[in-house]
């Protein structure tokens, strides 16, 4: 009799006929299954306790194969809503006074219901959401005892690593599997309230997408919907983009599947490689390849299109070169000292605040050690410690004179072989020279900083980055920067000045030591939070103001060869 006036229901409801698929012609009701007479084996489960935050589309965390999801959402009447929240609220409040009369210490789930609650009750008295009843049903099939006791197991178990609760119906079960057939019918009854927003995410087609765009590339498809996500960081309020990961997570092979789909857009590429990675891709890409050490770079140099303070620039630009070399801050004696060699050196070559002189051949730190020999004590003192980087073993690195920069599509500049010593100095200094190559002739141009935290830890590298992001959009120029130390980077006032003026935002899967910063500083919801804590590898969050999206970086067969040849192959180039 059941079973008939199911399939009456269904027929009713559908149009048409009802058949085994629907609802089969004998069942046999257990506590925790249902026995069918196609030997199938089925057992609903009903979602009881929810997370703090759910993220978009979070239906899709606990269904797969052999599990159905069904969603009942009925609206509340506003009044009806008011009053059931009043009394909610006076259910709590009471809870927590009688425990606190008893002198017992406050239960924080009360006090969190309590505060959901009041939030909710504010919400919907301002009309910024609506109530609803929600019932979320889960039933899986199997063919075995054993089959379904596993596919429970791990649905329950996927269930509670996002911090969702799911129980059988017991001895329910049929109007559990009822509930979960394409008639709108929900005979468990087990509802409870949320706001629109949450239902709204229950949606099982709906995903949080980048903004449509008429140019862009290809950053991956979405992790919930499956769509493609195009990113045109060029339509941002700045160019500029920071990757941050840990080591392992597909930072690289993501930065260079952008790489290879900005040159397809007739971008200009500059990388800074400190390891070496990306020389097989400028050598598959038609690039050119310079190694600073061998390739003279003189920071004194002026540029091709100098600004009238151009020349000012260069001696400020000497001073926090020796910081950075030094690796500690220079005194303000120091530093007038140094300015005075440097200013001195150019006058001793010709060169002065005439523009006119400026085609002079420019001086090197040679002449400005020397000068700071000639000089007082505080001089001397600096002259001392910069010996080495000037006559010593690590002076290849700026003493000659400047070379050519390299010109093209693609310029890697690869660092791998300068020691630990020069490594940021060696950023700051090639960064430096791209800069100063930099013409404002309406070209797009990207420039790659790999492993940024050699220049963040150190306060005058990372004060000339943070500088550098707020003044490359003048030269239609985009800072893409990329590191695995998050710390470093959101250890200082500097950092964050770099992360603001970034308007695309790349997270990958974070170290857990990072994570509560990275949190704060992004200002994560719960969901996303979760997201960077567990992302597999290539698994990514793009932020950029309200738009948050998170996705799986992909890339075409020949661009995976590409990409994964480099120092990390053992990790499959997803370094």
């Amino acid at each position: 009799m059941l079973t008939q006036k199911l399939k009456n229901l269904f027929t009713t409801v559908s149009g048409f006929p009802a058949g085994e698929g629907v609802w089969p012609s004998i069942v046999a009701a257990r506590p925790r299954l249902l026995a069918t007479s196609d030997t199938s084996l089925s057992s609903t489960l009903l979602v009881t306790g929810w997370p703090g935050e759910v993220d978009m589309a979070w239906l899709d965390h606990l269904t797969g194969d052999g599990v159905e999801a069904s969603i009942h959402i009925v609206p509340v009447n506003p009044i009806v809503a008011a009053s059931r929240l009043r009394k909610r609220r006076a259910r709590l409040e009471a809870a927590r006074r009688y425990e606190a009369n008893r002198d017992k210490l406050d239960d924080p789930s009360v006090e969190a219901a309590a505060q959901a609650a009041a939030d909710l009750a504010g919400r919907i008295a301002r009309g910024e959401t609506r109530l609803h009843t929600v019932a979320v049903y889960l039933t899986v099939h199997a063919t075995t005892a054993t089959e379904l006791t596993e596919k429970v197991a791990a649905v329950s178990a996927h269930a509670a690593a996002g911090m969702w609760e799911v129980r059988p119906v017991t001895w329910r079960q049929v109007a559990g599997r009822v509930s979960t057939l394409p008639v709108g019918v929900d005979l468990v009854g087990a509802r409870r309230a949320t706001d629109t927003d949450v239902a709204a995410a229950a949606f099982p087609f709906v995903s949080p997408d980048a903004p449509a765009t008429h140019r862009g590339v290809l950053y991956g498809l979405n992790l919930y919907g499956g769509g493609p996500v195009w990113w045109d960081r060029w339509a941002r309020d700045n160019h500029n983009s920071v990757v941050i990961a840990r080591s392992g997570a597909g930072k690289s092979y993501f930065t260079k599947t952008e790489v290879i789909r900005q040159l397809i857009d007739e971008v200009e590429v500059s990388i800074i490689d400190p390891d070496g990675e990306y020389l097989a891709l400028a050598e598959h890409l038609g690039g050119t390849v310079t190694t600073p050490g061998a390739t003279h770079l003189n920071p004194l140099a002026l540029p091709v299109d100098a600004d009238d303070d151009a020349l000012t620039r260069r001696v400020m630009f000497t001073g926090t070169l020796v910081a950075a070399l030094l690796e500690t801050d220079v005194s303000p004696a120091e530093t007038a000292a140094l300015d005075h060699a440097t200013i001195a050196a150019y006058q001793e070559h010709g060169i002065n605040l005439d523009r006119q002189t400026w085609h002079h051949e420019p001086p090197t730190m040679v002449d400005v050690h020397r000068h700071l020999t000639e000089s007082g004590e505080e001089g001397r003192v600096l002259a001392a410690q910069l010996a080495p980087y000037v006559h010593g073993g690590l002076s290849g690195l700026f003493t000659g004179d400047a070379t050519t920069a390299p010109g093209g599509h693609l310029t890697v500049y690869n660092l791998r072989h300068l020691p630990d010593e020069l490594q940021a100095a060696g950023t700051l200094l090639v960064l430096d020279a791209i800069w100063r190559s930099l013409r404002d002739d309406g070209v797009r141009r990207l420039i790659v900083v790999d492993e940024a935290w050699l220049l963040l830890r150190q306060p005058a590298a990372a004060a000339y980055l943070s500088r550098l992001a707020k003044t490359v959009r003048k030269r239609h120029a985009g800072l893409m920067l990329v590191t695995q130390d998050a710390i470093d980077m959101l250890a200082s006032d500097l950092g964050h000045t770099v992360i603001a003026n970034a308007a695309t935002q790349i997270l990958l899967r974070q170290a857990p030591q990072a994570l509560d910063q990275v949190v704060d500083a992004f200002n994560l919801t719960g969901a996303e939070r979760h997201l960077v804590a567990t992302a597999q590898r290539g698994e990514a969050l793009l932020l950029s103001g309200e738009t948050h999206v998170a996705f799986r970086s992909v890339a075409s067969e020949n661009e995976h060869d590409w990409c994964v040849t480099g120092l990390n192959t053992n990790l499959g180039g997803w370094a």
